[in-house]
């Protein structure tokens, strides 16, 4: 079964307009605090759901007329259970995905602000399934044709899991590697694209 999410379609439109591929925003479901991504450069798009002050996280592509099937696996439906902090019981009352879904939808904001602007670190913080997953700071690109060296399949994978799609093409087909590091002062807050 799918649910079109029509705030994310307004969302988005917003998002067009200041040519922003990815944002964020907070949301509240009873105990559970959520950091919500939305990524439009993926195909699908994908919302990703992040316990505020945790590690917790999983994700759901979002088809095609902003639909988002409501049935989660049962590896992503239980993370989503530890956020929302409801105990495995068959005394509770049942929980619906679709209830879940139809109140995030009437929480999604309508435009983009510079408050919704997703970090590189935020990002690293929840897609932790990356080379060096501990180093979350972008510091720059290594040209490896300069190195005579050829960049990983693991730094293109951490590339576009952090910065997306684009970043990837543009690193696989220059043979550039992305640089990262856990120490927040030798960030690049901005970065462009190899080329």
């Amino acid at each position: 079964m799918t649910m079109e999410l029509t705030g994310l379609r307004f969302l988005h439109k917003s998002m067009q307009k200041q040519n922003v591929s990815s944002c964020h925003f907070p949301y509240q479901n009873g105990r559970g605090h959520f950091d919500v991504l939305f990524y439009v450069n993926d195909n699908p798009f994908i919302l990703g759901f992040g316990a505020v002050g945790g590690h917790q996280y999983f994700e759901v592509e979002i088809l095609p007329g902003y639909r988002v099937k409501t049935f989660l696996s049962k590896e992503n439906l239980h993370t989503l259970k530890e956020i929302l902090g409801i105990i495995f019981a068959t005394s509770r009352p049942r929980f619906s995905t679709n209830e879940f879904f139809a109140d995030l939808n009437a929480h999604i904001p309508n435009n983009y602000t510079p408050a919704n602007r997703l970090t590189l670190e935020k990002i690293a913080h929840y897609r932790r399934d990356v080379e060096e997953p501990e180093k979350i700071y972008f510091m720059g690109w290594r040209d490896n044709t300069k190195c005579n060296t050829c960049v990983s399949s693991e730094n293109l994978y951490k590339t576009k899991r952090l910065m997306g799609r684009d970043a990837y093409m543009r690193a696989k087909h220059g043979n550039f590697s992305s640089r990262w590091t856990d120490d927040p002062n030798r960030a690049i807050r901005n970065y462009t694209l190899p080329s």
